[in-house]
């Protein structure tokens, strides 16, 4: 199951997409925090495997801007299968801006 809350407390507003995964490896969850910045729109988080794969849409859709976001994903693809370990590449794409961060899920 996805669980996207907005994060309570005093959070700068940046101009740019910042991300964090943690813990980081994961098993049998991982936390994605992200801020989408001032000028947010259109937001995706997805899932890829090292070969380039997309296995798995956190978030297509608007977020609030200026507020940090909370979700988390469980290893598993968009069928609800587990995924097996190795290392996967979360992607937060907003308008014109990309950012990645690598994450090991260890079963």
């Amino acid at each position: 199951p996805l669980d996207i809350t907005a994060v309570p407390g005093d959070v700068p507003t940046p101009t740019n997409i910042s991300m964090r995964c943690f813990p980081n490896p994961f098993n049998p969850r991982v936390t994605i925090e992200l801020n989408v910045g001032n000028n947010a729109g259109e937001v995706t988080v997805e899932v890829y495997d090292l070969r380039g794969k997309k296995v798995r849409t956190l978030h297509q859709g608007t977020l609030p801007e200026g507020l940090r976001h909370g979700m988390t994903w469980n290893g598993q693809n968009d069928n609800d299968e587990n995924l097996a370990s190795g290392v996967y590449l979360v992607q937060v794409k907003s308008g014109s801006q990309s950012v990645g961060q690598k994450i090991t899920l260890v079963r």
